[in-house]
């Protein structure tokens, strides 16, 4: 009688183990779904973003044009890296003495 018992229990605590492990692995797996739904949706965001920003310069007149990329151009040049501004301020400040 006992060992029937044992049996019993090992058996339920085996079910018990093997249970768990499959929902936290449907969990990780609907986690990783998610992430790649949210991904692919951040892609086709983009990409209707980019398109309406040609659409937006290709109604714009020549000059308007013409300015937009001049401003585009100025804008990289300025967030491209340059070096701080105290930086740039020893610079000026030294090469007025030389």
């Amino acid at each position: 009688m006992s060992t029937l018992r044992t049996f019993f229990l090992f058996l339920l605590i085996l079910i018990v183990f093997l249970g768990g492990c499959d929902s936290k692995r449907r969990t990780v797996i609907d986690r990783q779904e998610q992430e790649r739904r949210m991904e692919e949706r951040y892609k086709e965001s983009e990409k209707i973003l980019e398109e309406a920003r040609k659409e937006h310069y290709e109604i714009q007149t020549p000059e308007t044009q013409k300015r937009m990329d001049e401003t585009r151009r100025k804008s990289k040049e300025w967030n491209r890296g340059r070096p701080p501004f105290y930086i740039r301020w020893y610079r000026a400040i030294v090469s007025l003495f030389e």
